[in-house]
Formats: C-alpha cells, structure tokens, sequence
C-alpha cells in the first residue's frame, strides 16, 4: 500500500489520465476496472475502498482527487453501473473545472 500513498500526492498523474478525455471514456474505465477488480481480487477492491475512503476525507487532498475518488465511491455503491444522469453531469462539470484550471 506504500505506493499507493505515494500516488495519492501526486496530482499530476491525475490530471495526465483525464486530460483530454470523453467523460464517457472515463465512467466506463471506472466501472469496467472496478468491476473487474472487485471479481477478480475482493481483498484488493476492500483495501483501495478503504484508502479511497480515508483519503476522501484527508483536507490535503487536492479537490480534483478528492472528487474522483468520490465518483469510484459512488460507482463501488451502485454495483459499478452507471450513476444517474444528473450525478454523472455533476462529475463531469466537476472534473473539467478542476482540470483546466
């Protein structure tokens, strides 16, 4: 799990993987990944879930951060299927501001 943490700080990777990208592009390589990841490795999906959770609530996360892995939160929640329409847009609206800032 120590680079995982290494990963959490560092927002530039973050901002690589989505620069550019459909936000389609990005709710299907959630749910697709998490899915595939919950089936194939349960114990791995309950310890990302559990330091997705506690970064979530980490006030130096960076909001772009924090917002994504609020999205995988939501995703993990509704059996990696996709998020209603209104809490996908809000996502989507979200991750732009943040990335073209």
């Amino acid at each position: 799990m120590e680079s995982l943490e290494l990963g959490w700080r560092e927002e530039g990777w973050v901002r690589a993987l989505f620069k550019g990208e459909k936000e389609s592009d990005r709710a299907g390589k959630l749910q697709s990944t998490g899915r595939l990841l919950e089936e194939q490795l349960p114990e791995m999906m309950t310890e990302l879930l559990a330091a997705a959770r506690d970064k979530m609530l980490c006030p130096a996360e960076s909001q772009l951060t924090r917002s994504l892995l609020m999205e995988v939160i939501e995703l993990h929640a509704n059996h990696w299927t996709p998020l209603e329409a209104l809490t996908t847009q809000y996502y989507n609206r979200t991750i732009q501001k943040l990335t073209t800032a």
